[in-house]
């Protein structure tokens, strides 16, 4: 099974989050068109060792890691994603404001997989159940004789939903069809069929 595409980046709100349940979500949009990603499973692990040797093992996720790549981010994905407020009235309308005291949304974050199995395409919803991303660290470089894009990468921790069916923290779904796959993933994010 070879990947061979990303697509759709989406984030949406926490709505409500009782540890226990299963998290809803609010404001669900597709944030960007993917580049990459990277996510790093972080778990404790433990060994109990009886008569000299290796009697039990446990390895727990404990937190993840992602760092997505994307094209570009617009002013009402980052006030979603990362608390930062956008300036409604006067001269400023329409500037972003980026304050020390923004808190970043908790929410979900999905994006699929394309994959070839046996020279068919295949496509795999990620859903990851609770996120919090950073604001976006920056590096540009002016235009020289060649150009060279330069494109953002957001970063986030993954964690778990406690206390819900063994604290889940991805979901995964393959499908045959492109469609049935963008469709799942807007309804795992709250977006309703005709947005």
């Amino acid at each position: 099974m070879a990947v061979i595409g990303l697509k759709m980046p989406i984030f949406a709100k926490i709505g409500t989050y009782v540890p226990g349940t299963r998290p809803t979500y609010t404001n669900g949009t597709v944030i960007a068109k993917a580049i990459s990603a990277d996510l790093t499973i972080n778990t404790a692990s433990a060994v109990l060792y009886a008569d000299d040797a290796e009697d039990e093992r446990d390895e727990s996720f404990t937190s993840g890691n992602i760092s997505f790549g994307i094209n570009s981010m617009d002013y009402t994905a980052e006030t979603l994603m990362f608390g930062s407020k956008m300036s409604a009235s006067g001269g400023a309308a329409g500037e972003i404001i980026d304050a020390a005291d923004d808190m970043a949304n908790e929410g979900g974050f999905g994006y699929y997989r394309v994959h070839k199995i046996n020279g068919a395409r295949k496509y795999e919803a990620v859903w990851l159940l609770r996120t919090v991303f950073k604001k976006m660290d920056t590096s540009d470089a002016t235009k020289g004789e060649s150009i060279a894009f330069q494109t953002p990468t957001i970063s986030g921790t993954i964690m778990r939903v406690d206390g819900y069916n063994g604290g889940v923290w991805r979901e995964r779904k393959m499908f045959d069809t492109e469609e049935a796959c963008v469709a799942y993933l807007k309804m795992k994010a709250g977006i309703t069929a005709d947005e």
